[in-house]
């Protein structure tokens, strides 16, 4: 009788988790009505699910409702839809509910930010996501989006004229996953640390900037595909482009000239233009030392 009662939840949770996706597909489609149809068959079907591993997915369901209403420019049933989502997952701390209520939070403030223009009530939204885990790990599933959030306020708050803080989301980033192994999160660690160099250059702290450029380049110098190469050819420009504003002409030459020696232009288009600056900038730093 058990064994039959984890076979139908199992299938009810597969038939959730294909509806998703499915709504999933057709908000990327931009085909919104369909896929507000499709989320709200999951909440017929299942909406009145217990169980963490239904429940969880009945959250994704309302998740994509309010992505689908806010892409649609539906800015109020997407404000209820995440409200709804709130109260139907509220006292439920199930591992596979709090992800999906983590990400539906990123969701909705990444709306908020960039759709809607509303940093305020984004960076609000963040803080109930981040705020929790700030002394304690998120369940397991919960570091990708915890990291993408941490990186989500730093564009909020470099958006708004505040470096500071945003170095600082970079620095809480960076402290708490440094030496992650999750795909995911490395990737957004990587992006931290180049985000966080480019920003000390802004404010003028080229020296601090530049180690942690070196930071970068001793974790990830060694790429192992296109756009790991093409990330590491932007550093070493961006090196040089700082190096060139602090009047370290000769340091900046040699990050230039690193991209010729490393990297072809023919890999990839991207690759091509950062060859072509490289290219451009040796000649021009040459031709100055003459």
């Amino acid at each position: 009788m058990a064994a039959h009662g984890d076979a139908d939840l199992k299938a009810r949770v597969r038939a959730a988790m294909d509806l998703n996706e499915k709504a999933a597909d057709l908000i990327d489609e931009e085909r919104y009505d369909e896929a507000l149809a499709v989320c709200d068959e999951v909440a017929a079907r299942f909406g009145k699910a217990h169980e963490p591993r239904l429940l969880g997915k009945v959250v994704w369901a309302l998740n994509y409702k309010q992505r689908a209403f806010s892409r649609a420019g539906r800015r109020d049933e997407a404000s209820q839809t995440f409200a709804s989502l709130l109260d139907r997952s509220a006292d439920n701390d199930a591992p596979e509910v709090t992800v999906a209520v983590m990400w539906a939070r990123y969701h909705r403030a990444w709306a908020l930010s960039e759709r809607d223009g509303n940093s305020v009530d984004a960076a609000q939204v963040l803080a109930d996501l981040i705020c929790p885990f700030e002394s304690v790990d998120p369940p397991p599933g919960g570091d990708p989006v915890l990291s993408t959030a941490l990186l989500l306020g730093a564009k909020i708050a470099r958006d708004g004229g505040d470096n500071t803080a945003a170095i600082m989301f970079h620095d809480a980033l960076l402290e708490r996953y440094a030496d992650s192994t999750d795909p995911l999160v490395r990737a957004d660690v990587a992006k931290a640390l180049l985000e966080k160099a480019w920003t000390l250059g802004l404010i003028g702290d080229v020296a601090q900037a530049m180690e942690v450029y070196d930071t970068f380049i001793e974790r990830f110098g060694e790429p192992q595909d296109l756009g790991e190469r093409q990330r590491l050819a932007e550093v070493l420009n961006a090196r040089g482009y700082w190096l060139r504003g602090d009047g370290n002409l000769q340091a900046a030459l040699t990050a230039h000239r690193a991209v010729l020696e490393r990297f072809d232009e023919h890999e990839s288009r991207s690759l091509a233009e950062q060859v072509a600056y490289a290219r451009r900038w040796v000649a021009r730093l040459t031709a100055e030392r003459r």
